[in-house]
């Protein structure tokens, strides 16, 4: 590939035989004429000529034949290197036996939509929170509170909590504090530990919404936030 522009959060490249899309990307597909997203999937290509895909697929979406007729116009995304791969292409034709699968023309061009640090996405993810500084500000050590949080970006999030039961007060968490998050997100058992300052408070005596900015993320959360974002981006 050779970049021919580039932009702050945009490149695009001319395809070359260099051209890669791993077998088992999971794709969303856009057939012109079709005006919902679909999914599917790479299944191989032949260099420099075309690229197999798995029959697109979506909820309550009958047959799709007449619309992958020879010529109709497809538009493909797919997250890959922590980036948004997308390209425009065109249908050569369907084979049926033995599995259904489509055939389409190699791209002449691909654009990659990069993740900028400050991205920051609109989620719904558990998380516990605890502060850093021990029993003054008063919460004590390794006690947890529970909330959600409910934007998200690699620089930080917005974490609201309510009182859950009677008899019970919301965490005097105060401003410039440091603490931790133990973020729950989806399809990964595991809990991810972020730590950081809290930059914005609104609190009265019922619910508690901070911000929190984030201080340095190992490499296995970075990841795993990047792909999460990526994928909202993407599908949301």
């Amino acid at each position: 590939m050779s970049d021919v522009k580039s932009t702050p959060v945009q490149e695009m490249f001319n395809v070359g035989k260099s051209f890669m899309l791993p077998v088992g990307t999971p794709l969303q597909v856009e057939i012109e004429g079709v005006t919902v997203k679909l999914n599917s999937m790479s299944l191989g290509l032949f260099p420099e000529q075309y690229i197999i895909i798995k029959y697109p697929y979506g909820h309550n979406i009958g047959a799709l034949d007449h619309k992958l007729c020879r010529g109709n116009r497809v538009s493909v995304r797919y997250l890959n290197g922590g980036a948004i791969w997308g390209f425009l292409s065109d249908v050569i034709g369907v084979s049926t036996d033995p599995v259904r699968v489509v055939f389409i023309e190699l791209p002449s061009a691909i654009v990659r939509h990069n993740l900028r640090q400050a991205t920051r996405v609109a989620c719904s993810l558990p998380a516990e929170i605890c502060g850093m500084a021990g029993v003054d500000n008063g919460i004590i050590p390794d006690i947890v509170h529970s909330g959600i949080v409910f934007d998200i970006s690699l620089c930080g999030c917005a974490f609201n909590m309510g009182i859950p039961s009677a008899g019970q007060r919301l965490p005097d968490i105060k401003m410039n504090e440091s603490v931790t998050l133990a973020l729950q997100m989806p399809g990964i058992e595991k809990k991810f530990d972020l730590s950081g300052e809290v930059r914005r408070m609104d609190r009265d005596a019922q619910k508690m919404n901070i911000g929190i900015c984030f201080y340095e993320i190992d490499e296995q959360t970075h990841h795993a936030l990047t792909e999460f974002i990526l994928a909202v981006e993407k599908f949301g």
